[in-house]
């Protein structure tokens, strides 16, 4: 039997579109990055629409013992240009690609899967940090290039904190845009009830005949 689902689901509601970079903070500049194994690393990104959030890529400097660790991480909300609460966190073993030597260290190329979670218009902040410290000393956020300067910020865990301003960061944010979809009419409603009765009705005397 036909469904007549999909013709109600797309009547009202919310709609993804299709997955895209919804923000890009730069690659990395080669020429500084931001130690992870001590600090919270943290920057910013504004969302114009209401989002679906599905996946991050970030870069790493690693120096000796490739960092075979998991990473922390939380989407947080801004409050006066800081992080603050968690909107979603949790912690991940990223896809890893080794990106060549820069700075005597090595680069990497860092995804990993979230969500998918729904967030509105507005600020939010990335936060990342390593899970393995002892282990693991050289593991470094890679700095961006957009030389947008000290727009990122940085909490001692051993402190603990305050949030300080450090560089900016490069990542990306993957998601799906979230398109609000007119709710009918109360006509509306009821030329579509009527059509979908006289459907099934159809296929009832088509059925028995």
């Amino acid at each position: 039997m036909r469904s007549y689902l999909p013709i109600l689901c797309a009547a009202i509601g919310l709609l993804p579109a299709s997955a895209a970079t919804i923000h890009d903070n730069g690659a990395p500049n080669l020429a500084g990055a931001s130690q992870m194994i001590e600090y919270l690393q943290a920057d910013d990104f504004t969302l114009g629409a209401q989002y679906s959030l599905t996946g991050v890529r970030f870069w790493s400097l690693e120096g000796s013992g490739i960092y075979s660790g998991s990473i922390d991480w939380s989407i947080r909300q801004n409050n006066g240009g800081l992080p603050d609460a968690i909107v979603t966190s949790g912690t991940v073993s990223p896809t890893r690609v080794d990106s060549g030597p820069a700075l005597g260290l090595t680069l990497f190329q860092n995804d990993f899967s979230i969500g998918p979670v729904n967030v509105a218009a507005g600020t939010y902040w990335l936060v990342l940090n390593t899970t393995s410290a002892g282990q693991f000393p050289d593991f470094y956020w890679a700095n961006s290039s957009t030389g947008a300067g000290l727009v990122g910020q940085e909490y001692e865990l051993a402190g603990p904190g305050p949030w300080n301003p450090t560089f900016e960061q490069s990542f990306q944010i993957f998601g799906d845009r979230v398109v609000d979809q007119p709710v009918p009419e109360p006509g509306t409603w009821a030329l579509l009830a009527g059509g979908l009765i006289t459907l099934a009705a159809a296929r009832r005397k088509k059925s028995v005949s």
